[in-house]
């Protein structure tokens, strides 16, 4: 059996991990930009349109429709950092073909943690007017929790997925790993990354999750996925050979930032 160290956690620490996705991303903003851009103004027009149509069915196929625009967004992200580390232009056009070839591995990924999502979206349509909002609240609020709780290995599942020499199966296993030894890790880090998204959220739970807010946070989650992407890689890099092996943590070394011709480097 697999056995994987006690606590993932990389070399540095978080703020310097952000400092350096952030670097990363800005080297080659035009291709991670155009990526975020393209995904976050679809989800938010497609979002705005099943919003304002408002039947059941269009406003259950909104969790799915902005996971999978999310995922692909990262996912072509994460294949112009592949590129870049392998002395290659991150071209965007390029990565999302990329990303198009790992496609069905991903939906295998996507479409079951939306589900719950969906559910709860349907329940609260057909349930709520009979059984009133607060007897459908902790029903919300759990199925919410399941479909969080999915959906937090996908962006390590992504990153190891798109990994040098990586296959579905490792991507799985690190997956799990990460899942069983770096929770805490992998939850702060995607605070860090969706805190926009989060406060978009907060903003449409107070306006009941209009038109306007639900394409607001559709936006915020899917143009927050090159700085998601970057952070993961570089965790990754870092977790992935402890993880996998099992061996024990080198004690984290607080070094100072390199410098913006070294940063990428680190993934070589």
């Amino acid at each position: 059996m697999r056995s994987y160290a006690t606590d993932a956690r990389p070399s540095r620490s978080l703020a310097a991990i952000f400092e350096e996705a952030v670097s990363v991303v800005r080297q080659d903003m035009s291709e991670y930009g155009y990526a975020a851009l393209v995904g976050a103004c679809t989800a938010t027009i497609v979002t705005a349109i099943l919003r304002m149509i408002g039947d059941p069915v269009s406003l259950a196929l909104i969790p799915p429709v902005v996971a999978i625009l999310a995922t692909g967004t990262m996912a072509t992200c994460a294949a112009a950092l592949e590129r870049a580390q392998s002395g290659l232009q991150p071209d965007s056009a390029q990565s999302f073909t990329d990303a198009i070839v790992r496609a069905p591995w991903l939906l295998f990924r996507i479409i079951p943690a939306t589900v719950p999502f969906s559910a709860a979206i349907l329940s609260t349509a057909w349930l709520g007017p009979e059984l009133g909002r607060w007897t459908m609240a902790p029903v919300i609020v759990a199925l919410a929790f399941v479909g969080i709780y999915m959906m937090l290995p996908l962006p390590a599942y992504v990153s190891a997925l798109f990994g040098r020499d990586a296959t579905p199966h490792s991507a799985t296993v690190y997956a799990a790993a990460m899942a069983k030894s770096g929770r805490m890790l992998n939850l702060v880090t995607l605070i860090i990354v969706f805190a926009p998204a989060l406060l978009a959220a907060l903003l449409g739970v107070l306006a009941q999750f209009g038109a306007i807010t639900s394409a607001l946070l559709a936006f915020m989650v899917v143009i927050s996925m090159p700085l998601c992407a970057s952070m993961m890689a570089l965790i990754y890099a870092e977790t992935a050979p402890q993880l996998m092996s099992g061996q024990p943590l080198p004690p984290r070394q607080h070094e100072p930032a390199p410098d913006a011709t070294a940063r990428l480097q680190r993934f070589r």
